[in-house]
């Protein structure tokens, strides 16, 4: 996928994911080795976020890292993470194998199932 700076990122399936700078012509690696990368997309504010199977990480630009965003903690022990997208009302959208569809907002984490309609609800 590509950011709004016209980089593009490219995740593997066992070497982890890359990020192609045609300005720079450059080459950063991040994750390697890391086969359990399974989606990766710019987030609602323009953010690069990157879903391993237990965990959500943001890009920092300043940085050159990627920080989690600590989504991870409110998985069961046998969920995974299955894939991220945002939608155009600001939304993050995380979707897991057992824990149902988290919604992450600016300010708080919700989580819809299908356990008897439950939804929970976590301030960031």
């Amino acid at each position: 996928f590509e950011d709004p700076k016209g980089q593009i990122w490219i995740i593997t399936t066992s070497m982890g994911l890359f990020c192609f700078d045609p300005l720079q012509r450059s080459i950063r690696s991040f994750f390697q080795n890391n086969n359990t990368l399974v989606a990766g997309c710019v987030g609602p504010t323009g953010d690069v976020l990157i879903a391993t199977l237990s965990e959500l990480f943001r890009f920092d630009e300043r940085s050159g890292t990627f920080g989690s965003t600590l989504i991870g903690q409110k998985l069961g022990p046998k969920s995974l993470i299955r894939t991220i997208f945002p939608d155009k009302n600001g939304h993050l959208w995380v979707t897991t194998s057992e824990d149902g569809v988290f919604r992450m907002g600016p300010a708080n984490i919700t989580q819809f199932t299908n356990h008897q309609r439950r939804r929970n609800q976590w301030s960031m």
